[in-house]
């Protein structure tokens, strides 16, 4: 059995840690047990914990905390959607903790953006939020609008939970990824999944498709792909696992 890096899957708005669930059991069927999938605050099992305060650098400091906690090294990090702004974050500081860093059809943020900042930074393509009555929230949308369907669907409705209003509207604060990292220890991929209609996850494909310093790669697939195939996703990751 080859060495294997440790893994930490981030999900995406309005999802949990239970998502990966199948993604894990494949891993773990193949070998792989170093695998964490956190739970952001204020969603899925956390869902108790939400209050007005939590923000985005709450759940970079949810992805912090389990990597330090675990003592974790040479890590493959995964953001999924949302999730990209809060694996950047995550980034910013342990950035010399990480191999790879994967952005799964994910927003991949500016020092100073936020994530309803970049939804709507598109010249007639904005993508506003609708916020619940309380004003604390976004509702969830029907998990079909990420390509979800029949048993798996089904599942998703049960487990999905609002996802907390200030983390759409709270900016990355500023990088300091350079401190402690060695010049090509880190290696970004990101995975553009087309039948997805988010003309910002476009633009950074058209960019990074082009950028020597990325690994891009795209599918005709759907966003949240990896809950109905998840032996697609482990196939993705299993050369990234494997140390040399």
């Amino acid at each position: 059995m080859p060495l294997l890096r440790p893994l930490v899957l981030v999900h995406g708005a309005w999802y949990g840690g239970w998502c990966f669930r199948d993604v894990v059991k494949a891993l773990n069927k193949r070998g792989a047990f170093d695998i964490f999938t956190p739970t952001l605050t204020g969603l899925g099992d956390r869902s108790h914990l939400l209050t007005p305060a939590v923000s985005l650098q709450t759940h970079v400091q949810d992805v912090v905390q389990t990597i330090q906690t675990q003592e974790l090294e040479n890590v493959v990090l995964l953001g999924h959607s949302y999730a990209g702004m809060v694996t950047t974050g995550v980034e910013h500081q342990l950035g010399a903790s990480l191999d790879h860093h994967i952005y799964l059809d994910a927003y991949v943020p500016k020092s100073g953006q936020s994530a309803f900042g970049i939804r709507t930074s598109g010249d007639g393509n904005a993508v506003p939020l609708d916020f619940d009555s309380t004003g604390l929230t976004v509702p969830c949308p029907d998990p079909s609008h990420h390509g979800l369907s029949g048993p798996i669907a089904d599942w998703a409705r049960r487990q999905m939970s609002p996802m907390p209003k200030a983390c759409w509207l709270t900016p990355l604060t500023p990088d300091t990824s350079e401190q402690g990292l060695v010049p090509g220890q880190l290696q970004r991929h990101y995975i553009r999944l087309r039948q997805f209609p988010a003309f910002y996850f476009d633009d950074y494909g058209h960019a990074l498709a082009k950028d020597p310093s990325w690994r891009y790669q795209e599918y005709d697939l759907p966003h949240n792909h990896f809950m109905m195939e998840p032996d697609w996703l482990v196939d993705l990751l299993w050369p990234l696992l494997v140390k040399e």
